[in-house]
C-alpha cells in the first residue's frame, strides 16, 4: 500500500533511469525545489548523469536549469544585495524583501535573491512561460478546460512568432510544463533581433513579450483619425496586410457580420469577448456586459453602418458610445484569439530557471515532457498516455487522506486500486 511518505521513494526510482534533456550543461546554474519548499540553486554539473545522480539521491520536488550561460555556474552572489524585490522562481509572483532569503508569500518557496552579474553570464536563451492562471477567465474554466486555452495560446505563440518575426517552427521547441502550461524556448541564435549586441538586452526581451501579448495596444492605435476644419475627426479602418492590425480589422469585420445574425448569437459573442480589468487587483476579471437595450441598439448600429465601415468609412457615423464600443470588443477579441497570455516575468528574468524537460512536477506527479508537434496541442490525451510509458501502469494500491483532484480525475479518500502513473498524482496532491 503505497502512501504520501513513499513519494521520495517514487522519485528517486524515477530518477535513475530520467531521460533529462539539456544542454550546455557546464554553463548552466541547476535548482532544486525540495518538499519543505526550499529553492536549492547555484548548483554546477558537467554532464547529466551528474544532474540524474543527484536527483535521485536528494529526489526533489522540481528540477531546474538556467536560462542564463555563466562562466561559474556555482558563484554565490553576496548577501548584501541592493534590489528589495525577489521573484519567486515557481510561481513567478513578485513580492518585496530586504532579506538575502525569504519565502513567497504566494506559493511558500524559499528564494535566494540571485545577482546574476557577478556570476558572469554570457549568454541567455530566448524563453517563454504560458500558465494557464495568465489567461482570462480561468477561474470559470475547469483544469482540462484551462490547459486547452493554455496550448491555444502557446500555438498562438508560435504563430506570431513565426509569421511576425520570421523564425521557423524548427526554432521552436515546446513543452508540457507539467501542471498549468507549456514551456517554449527559441533558438535565436542567428536571428537579427539577438545581434550578439542584443543577445541578453533586457530591454528587447520586455518589447517582445509586449508585442506577442498584444498587452499595451489601445484599439485607436489601429486607427486612422482624420481631422476636419469644420467637422469633428473621423475615424477610419486601416489597410493593414499582416500583424496585429490585419488581426484587428478581421475582429471589426467578425462583430459587423455577425450583427445580421439573431440577437441571442451576437449577445454571446460579446459575452465571450467581453473586455477585461487589466489592474493587478482584477486582473482576468470580465467588465459586466451593457443592459439588452443598449446591446439591441448598438446590433442596430452594426447593421446599419457595416458596409461604409468595412470599406473604409468613418466609424463615427454610428453613435461615438457604440464605436468606442466596437472597438473596445474588437481588441479584446483580437487579443484573447490571437495572441499569446505569456508570463511578462519569465523572459526578460536574467536569474530565471525553467524546468528541464524529463524532470518530476511534484505538484501534480507527472513529467515535464516535449510536445510532438503543433497538432498535438490541439487534443493533450497524449500526455496521458506519455505518463503511462514514462511511470508505469502496472496496478497499485494507493491510500490517500484527502480529495485528490487530478488531470485522471477526481479520487476522494480512501484506498484505490490505480495504474502507477496515476499513484504519482494522487500522492502529490496530498
Amino acid at each position: 500500500m503505497l502512501r504520501k511518505e513513499d513519494l521520495l521513494s517514487l522519485f528517486r526510482e524515477y530518477y535513475e533511469t530520467a531521460k533529462l534533456d539539456i544542454d550546455n550543461i557546464p554553463r548552466r546554474e541547476i535548482a532544486f525545489l525540495t518538499w519543505d519548499s526550499r529553492m536549492i540553486r547555484h548548483q554546477a554539473h558537467n554532464d547529466l548523469e551528474s544532474i540524474r545522480a543527484l536527483a535521485k539521491k536528494r529526489a526533489p520536488k522540481a528540477v531546474y536549469a538556467s536560462l542564463s550561460h555563466y562562466l561559474d555556474p556555482s558563484h554565490r552572489p553576496p548577501k548584501e544585495l541592493d534590489s528589495k524585490t525577489t521573484s519567486c522562481q515557481e510561481c513567478g509572483h513578485d513580492y518585496k524583501s530586504d532579506k538575502p532569503k525569504s519565502s513567497c508569500p504566494s506559493c511558500g518557496v524559499e528564494n535566494e535573491k540571485a545577482n546574476v552579474n557577478t556570476k558572469d553570464r554570457r549568454a541567455m536563451d530566448l524563453a517563454f512561460d504560458i500558465d494557464y492562471g495568465d489567461i482570462p477567465g480561468a477561474d470559470k474554466r475547469s483544469p482540462k478546460e484551462n490547459l486547452g486555452a493554455a496550448a491555444r495560446s502557446t500555438v498562438n505563440l508560435v504563430n506570431i512568432l513565426s509569421k511576425d518575426f520570421g523564425f521557423d517552427h524548427s526554432d521552436m521547441k515546446i513543452t508540457f510544463s507539467g501542471k498549468k502550461g507549456f514551456h517554449i524556448r527559441v533558438d535565436s541564435s542567428n536571428h537579427p533581433l539577438f545581434s550578439q549586441r542584443n543577445k541578453t538586452d533586457e530591454s528587447v526581451r520586455k518589447s517582445l513579450i509586449q508585442y506577442v501579448g498584444g498587452y499595451d495596444f489601445n484599439p485607436m492605435d489601429f486607427i486612422k483619425v482624420e481631422a476636419h476644419a469644420q467637422s469633428a475627426n473621423t475615424w477610419h479602418l486601416k489597410a493593414f496586410e499582416s500583424g496585429w492590425g490585419k488581426r484587428f480589422n478581421e475582429s471589426i469585420e467578425y462583430f459587423l457580420k455577425l450583427a445580421s445574425k439573431d440577437e441571442e448569437i451576437f449577445t454571446n459573442a460579446l459575452g465571450m469577448y467581453t473586455p477585461w480589468y487589466t489592474d493587478k487587483k482584477r486582473y482576468g476579471t470580465k467588465k459586466s456586459l451593457p443592459s439588452q437595450k443598449v446591446i439591441g441598439g448598438f446590433r442596430k448600429a452594426c447593421n446599419d453602418y457595416r458596409e461604409k465601415i468595412m470599406k473604409g468609412g468613418d466609424m463615427r457615423q454610428m453613435k461615438d458610445a457604440d464605436a468606442k464600443r466596437l472597438l473596445a470588443f474588437a481588441l479584446s477579441r483580437t487579443v484573447l484569439r490571437y495572441g499569446a497570455f505569456v508570463d511578462k516575468r519569465v523572459t526578460a528574468d536574467k536569474a530565471r530557471v525553467l524546468r528541464i524537460p524529463g524532470s518530476l512536477h511534484g505538484g501534480s506527479g507527472m513529467v515535464c515532457c516535449e510536445v510532438p508537434s503543433l497538432k498535438h496541442l490541439s487534443d493533450m490525451s497524449w500526455v496521458l498516455d506519455l505518463q503511462k510509458e514514462l511511470l508505469g501502469d502496472e496496478e497499485v494500491e494507493v491510500s490517500i487522506s484527502k480529495v485528490a483532484n487530478t488531470y485522471y480525475g477526481v479520487y476522494e479518500p480512501g484506498e484505490h486500486k490505480v495504474p502507477k502513473h496515476i499513484a504519482y498524482a494522487l500522492l502529490c496532491s496530498q
